[in-house]
């Protein structure tokens, strides 16, 4: 990977606790990210997604909410394809999803 291009990352169970503080302290630096914000419930993700651009204006990273359960086979299928339409490859995966 070329230094000028910017890294993807995919964290999941970003909503709240350590995922969500591992996204405000990226898009708090000054590297800019792809970052993937994933969560099992879309209504959190999305909050969670608005809350970080409200807190975050100026941010020089790009925020994208995607819905992930990671112990639903097709979840993880959508999103596995979607990465590949979108962004044909993630550099970081944070996996940080709980299993309940």
């Amino acid at each position: 990977m070329l230094s000028s291009q910017t890294r993807s990352l995919l964290i999941t169970g970003a909503n709240k606790g350590i995922g969500y503080a591992i996204v405000e302290k990226l898009i708090a630096g000054s590297t800019p990210y792809d970052i993937i914000l994933t969560s099992r419930d879309p209504k959190l993700g999305e909050k969670a997604l608005v809350a970080l651009r409200a807190k975050y204006p100026n941010t020089s990273s790009k925020l994208t909410f995607h819905q992930l359960d990671i112990n639903d086979e097709k979840s993880v299928s959508e999103i596995i394809s979607w990465v590949e339409k979108t962004y044909k490859t993630i550099d970081i995966l944070v996996n940080n999803a709980a299993i309940p």
